[in-house]
């Protein structure tokens, strides 16, 4: 209910003003919180951070086997919690716009997601869920293009960053690619959020170049070097021992 929302948020507000320090994933999110009355230099933006050496040496062997993907077919991949609302809603735009449109183009693509919590309601001949999986990193690799179709959310997409580590091109909306400061064109391809149209265009444009997901898998990867677990902790480490 609207009342109960308000007391939360009051709540809340109180918790950052009495906290020592408030830490955000995003100079966005920073800039959302300054209207109520938090000065800039009062919140420290930290990103989110990413193993880079879990997807060393991974190749997906063994993959497309498993889940009974068509050798023909190219891959793309999707993950996330997926009773989180947002991925629940790029659930339904797989399989009730971007697949379609594909297919009805004669595309051969499949889809794989994985998370805990798929949404059954949301199907699609050419999706699979394969559940919450062991070796994430072993299914990124199997994959031609990851994509992220999300309109909603807060923070920074950790999806994107393994990607990014696992030196794979994405394809996302706006909303998806949010904080990261990636560049379009350069370190992923971006449409306009639900422009369904333009994602399936370069979904397809991707999977005709495979010399162009080089290149945007060899940009991503050298752009997560700076989200790196490693670098993320000091900056925690700093900021402790600042306070």
């Amino acid at each position: 209910p609207p009342a109960t929302m308000r007391r939360l948020r009051e709540i809340e507000l109180q918790l950052c003003h009495l906290a020592d320090e408030v830490v955000t994933c995003s100079d966005d999110d920073r800039s959302l919180m300054l209207p109520d009355d938090f000065a800039r230099d009062e919140i420290t933006v930290i990103p989110h951070g990413v193993d880079r050496a879990m997807f060393l040496g991974k190749t997906g062997a063994g993959i497309r086997e498993h889940y009974g993907i068509p050798g023909d077919h190219g891959l793309l991949f999707f993950h996330g919690t997926l009773h989180y609302w947002p991925n629940t809603v790029a659930c339904r735009v797989l399989t009730e716009e971007l697949l379609p449109r594909l297919r009805a183009r004669g595309r051969k693509v499949t889809c794989l997601v994985s998370g805990m919590g798929a949404p059954d309601r949301y199907q699609h001949e050419d999706l699979r869920y394969a559940g919450l999986v062991t070796d994430l990193a072993s299914h990124i690799a199997a994959s031609d293009v990851c994509v992220v179709p999300l309109l909603d959310g807060g923070g920074t997409r950790l999806k994107i960053l393994e990607y990014f580590a696992a030196g794979k091109p994405v394809v996302s909306t706006v909303k998806g690619a949010e904080g990261l400061q990636a560049r379009d064109g350069e370190d992923l391809l971006l449409v306009a959020d639900g422009d369904w149209d333009a994602m399936a265009n370069r979904i397809e444009e991707l999977l005709d170049a495979p010399g162009k997901r080089l290149a945007l898998g060899a940009n991503g990867r050298a752009l997560v070097e700076a989200f790196d677990w490693d670098r993320v902790g000091q900056a925690f480490l700093q900021l402790y021992g600042d306070r």
